[in-house]
């Protein structure tokens, strides 16, 4: 009897591997990390894989953290997360957010300026350093999932935020997105109502734990990433700083207005 609980047991759990791993090298960054990303976004949003709100890229897409129209690039640019935080943050425009209003467009345009790159750098920051600090805090301020690896747009390349970003941009990222997850959760709560999506209102209220979690063990990534940023990148680290202050309290602002409005949101699209 012990013999065949423990075989049924093996044989769920291929099975379950199986049926959640169908799409994860489905999309154009084919990489095992990739694959791992799209698994585990699986994992933690049942409902919408076995009921994705786009039939065309399934349950989990790919994102560019800073927009291809502000000159964000393809390369260490992408985040994946579920299709639904995707039309989020990419693709709603409900409530008190006009169509302009969404991720990269105009709320969310560039946060050193709408200008492609050049000498002009903001506090004497080099490219580098301006680049991650972006992407940072509107990963921090926009995006419900923490994020812990930037992957090309195709191939199989990928870099951590842990030995890519400097020290005080490790710090921006941690703190920004903490302030800003009431904000975000309520906002994807209102597009879900908004859109009809009920279902995935399930997958929204299993996602609280997961946060948590994921915010826990990603305060800890980006601690020590901070001081691993100090070491391997001590000019970007003390260039950022005043940058990375600015946007911390930016960020903070930000998230309190954004909750406030995005409270008035739920109940507004509730009625």
């Amino acid at each position: 009897m012990k013999h065949i609980t423990y075989k049924n047991s093996i044989n769920v759990l291929a099975l379950w591997v199986l049926l959640f791993g169908v799409n994860c090298y489905s999309a154009k960054n084919d990489s095992v990390v990739a694959g791992i990303s799209r698994f585990y976004c699986n994992l933690t949003h049942p409902v919408e894989y076995f009921a994705p709100i786009n039939e065309t890229f399934g349950s989990t897409e790919q994102q560019h953290i800073i927009q291809q129209q502000h000159f964000g690039g393809n390369r260490g640019n992408i985040s994946i997360i579920s299709s639904s935080s995707h039309s989020t943050t990419d693709r709603w425009g409900g409530g008190f957010y006009s169509d302009e209003d969404s991720w990269g467009v105009t709320e969310q345009g560039r946060v050193w300026a709408d200008r492609p790159h050049s000498g002009d750098d903001a506090w004497g920051m080099s490219e580098d350093s301006e680049k991650s600090l972006e992407q940072a805090y509107k990963l921090g301020r926009y995006q419900l999932e923490y994020c812990f690896v930037l992957y090309n747009h195709t191939g199989s390349g990928f870099d951590t935020t842990f030995l890519t970003w400097d020290g005080s941009t490790q710090l921006v990222y941690a703190v920004t997105w903490w302030v800003n997850l009431p904000s975000k959760w309520c906002r994807k709560l209102s597009y879900l109502i908004d859109k009809g999506h009920y279902r995935l209102i399930i997958d929204h209220f299993i996602q609280i734990p997961v946060l948590i979690i994921e915010g826990i063990f990603g305060t800890v990534y980006n601690l020590f990433g901070a001081v691993v940023g100090l070491f391997l990148h001590p000019v970007d680290t003390f260039c950022a700083l005043i940058g990375g202050i600015v946007l911390v309290l930016q960020g903070i602002v930000g998230a309190i207005v954004d909750l406030v409005l995005n409270i008035i949101n739920v109940v507004g699209v509730m009625f």
